[in-house]
């Protein structure tokens, strides 16, 4: 298993984001949400809120 505590923040973010994008596609969303909320955050902290990439992960 990946420890992403350990990761760098963009590895992190990838992992945290493919994860999500499994649980979704499952439709396992309760497993799914908090990663989205998450990936979102970082988003938020490393492309800034006006970021294209951001205001696209909102909206999913």
């Amino acid at each position: 298993m990946i420890d992403i505590h350990q990761q760098q923040p963009e590895r992190k973010w990838a992992n945290i984001s493919t994860i999500r994008g499994l649980y979704d596609s499952q439709g396992k969303y309760s497993e799914a949400e908090p990663l989205m909320a998450r990936s979102l955050e970082i988003y938020e902290q490393k492309l800034g809120t006006e970021h294209p990439t951001t205001q696209n992960a909102k909206r999913i």
